[in-house]
């Protein structure tokens, strides 16, 4: 299986197409030392399918966006997030534990022009962003686009 044939089945996913289990999984992030993912989702259509996620990458990432949202302190911590295939890394993403820690957002670019840049999320990552998003989310918000609309994170087709 290529790696698009993976991505589109993730991309026409929903979140009722996977099964989360809460189980520790060691990896490494980009030559670091292990680290450990709390959660998982499995493909239900295609078990050799997983993400995995959870495990902290950054204790102190801040932005100014992350002020905007419900309870937004400007603080977050990075998450690393790993799309797996028969065990092996295929793709990585980092995700932020947003809003005191109550949801999982998919981490913004940030375009930058004069001052502190502008938050984007690209259309091709929003699969991605929407599984996260809804496997975690705690007391904070219901929806993913809500939490990008509160923040002004915009949806962009290609990012520079």
């Amino acid at each position: 299986m290529t790696l698009n044939e993976i991505l589109r089945i993730v991309e026409s996913s929903d979140l009722a197409d996977w099964a989360t289990i809460e189980q520790k999984i060691v990896d490494h992030w980009s030559g670091s030392e292990p680290i450990e993912h709390s959660k998982i989702l499995i493909n239900r259509s295609d078990i050799d399918i997983s993400i995995a996620f959870g495990a902290v990458i950054d204790l102190s990432y801040s932005a100014p966006f992350l002020e905007k949202f419900i309870h937004g302190d400007g603080h977050a911590k990075r998450v690393a997030v790993v799309l797996r295939y028969r065990g092996n890394v295929v793709q990585r993403w980092s995700a932020l534990l947003i809003d005191g820690a109550r949801n999982l957002l998919l981490e913004p670019k940030l375009i930058t022009t004069d001052g502190p840049g502008r938050p984007v999320i690209r259309k091709a990552d929003l699969p991605i962003a929407r599984l996260i998003f809804g496997s975690y989310n705690g007391a904070g918000y219901q929806l993913l686009e809500d939490a990008l609309r509160d923040a002004q994170i915009e949806i962009v087709d290609h990012v520079k």
